[in-house]
């Protein structure tokens, strides 16, 4: 089997909009203190959650890579 989809988050260009938290609940959180906790490994069944939240961050924040990120980033 490929090995699990990954994601980092460059916290640089992110602004805590938390538009990554409504498309994939269960790999974002933005935590009391506006800190943003994720996923670094995207479970098996929830790589369409991260491709969608990497869509549509609108700072472009949200890097995904491994055989299974569909080459959106």
């Amino acid at each position: 089997s490929p090995p699990p989809m990954t994601m980092s988050v460059d916290n640089a260009r992110c602004r805590l909009w938390r538009i990554c938290q409504v498309e994939a609940p269960d790999l974002f959180d933005v935590a009391t203190h506006d800190r943003l906790r994720y996923l670094n490994k995207v479970p098996h069944g929830d790589e369409e959650q991260a491709r969608s939240a990497a869509r549509c961050c609108p700072a472009r924040a949200i890097h995904l890579s491994g055989e299974l990120a569909g080459g959106d980033r």
